[in-house]
């Protein structure tokens, strides 16, 4: 097996990242819909008040959530509680950020606002956590294999 490719029918990931992967998945799957029936009925009632709020939730939710899944489902190193805390802050932050903002264009209630900051800075977190552990992967692959530098 060369650079860490699993046989057909095989599985190297714990199942833990399995769960992981799945909960980005299943993250990603709600944000899609609920981006895409945002965008419906702003195209229908041609009313795009809510555009920042529909890409964030694009974005943050459906995109990033996605690409977290992959990564998490296709490399089982770094599961436990630095990967359910990562996927957590991501998610939290994608609901949190895209939902707070929506309420605040529709309101223009400073109310809102602190949703809107703390979904930004849980996304933030989730986005960091998630380098760390690309760069742990990394480090850890590279000690394993010293020839791959």
């Amino acid at each position: 097996i060369k650079d860490g490719a699993v046989p057909s029918g095989h599985t190297n990931h714990r199942e833990e990242d399995m769960r992981i992967s799945d909960f980005c998945f299943i993250v990603a799957g709600l944000s899609a819909l609920a981006g895409m029936c945002l965008g419906i009925s702003m195209g229908i009632s041609q009313d795009f008040t809510l555009s920042p709020a529909h890409a964030h939730l694009n974005l943050l939710g459906w995109v990033s959530m996605a690409v977290f899944g992959l990564y998490h489902r296709g490399t089982g190193r770094t599961g436990g509680a630095l990967g359910w805390t990562q996927v957590g802050a991501g998610a939290v932050g994608a609901v949190l950020m895209s939902g707070g903002l929506a309420a605040y264009l529709s309101n223009h209630d400073d109310t809102f606002m602190p949703l809107v900051v703390a979904g930004s800075l849980a996304a933030l977190a989730g986005m960091l956590l998630f380098v760390a552990i690309v760069v742990i992967d990394v480090w850890a692959s590279r000690s394993h294999h010293p020839s791959a530098s």
